[in-house]
């Protein structure tokens, strides 16, 4: 079957996180501030070429056409470019459309799928875009203090760690006299 390209809604969402990420600068003793002014720490030609060096060779790319290949093996001459693309988007606040868009694939789910329900989308994304959502990330979750019961969004946290989380949160006020709990 045929890729159905089509948008998707995380990228169209995107611009509030750049928004919030051009009101980050930060002062000459290193400290970060929030600014209504819109400037912003320009992404370095080092932060792009370290991920595109860490590229994984064979992964499936997007609607782009942009092999993993050919990014980590052509990193150092790559990263410049995409350096200033990057800057650019933040600074103009937008997105190419090629990296707004998903080539949306069905993987069977069965040996012989018979019907629609047997297979599942895969939706592959820009590469590029992936690394550009990988950098903002990086500097958003520097300036986020999260909670320390927050598993979402946190590395090395799964849902595993909140179903423990929640059990011991349960049997501890269970462990008092005449009490209950509903899940």
């Amino acid at each position: 079957m045929l890729p159905i390209v089509a948008y998707l809604s995380r990228a169209s969402q995107s611009n509030c996180v750049y928004r919030y990420t051009l009101s980050i600068h930060f002062n000459d003793d290193g400290n970060s501030e929030s600014t209504d002014d819109g400037r912003f720490i320009p992404i370095t030609v080092e932060e792009v070429s370290k991920l595109f060096s860490k590229c994984k060779v064979g992964k499936a790319y997007g609607p782009d056409n942009l092999c993993t290949r050919i990014l980590k093996e052509c990193s150092v001459e790559l990263a410049p470019v995409f350096c200033k693309l990057f800057n650019l988007c933040l600074d103009k606040e937008t997105l190419p459309d090629i990296w707004k868009l998903a080539a949306i694939s069905p993987l069977p789910k069965t040996a012989n799928p018979k019907c629609s329900n047997d297979f599942r989308p895969i939706a592959l994304t820009s590469v590029v875009m992936k690394i550009f959502e990988q950098i903002i990330k990086s500097r958003l979750l520097s300036h986020i203090v999260l909670d320390e019961h927050q598993f979402a969004y946190k590395k090395n946290r799964s849902t595993k760690y909140a179903s423990i989380a929640l059990d011991h949160v349960l049997r501890s006020h269970l462990e008092k006299a005449n009490s209950y709990a509903r899940v």
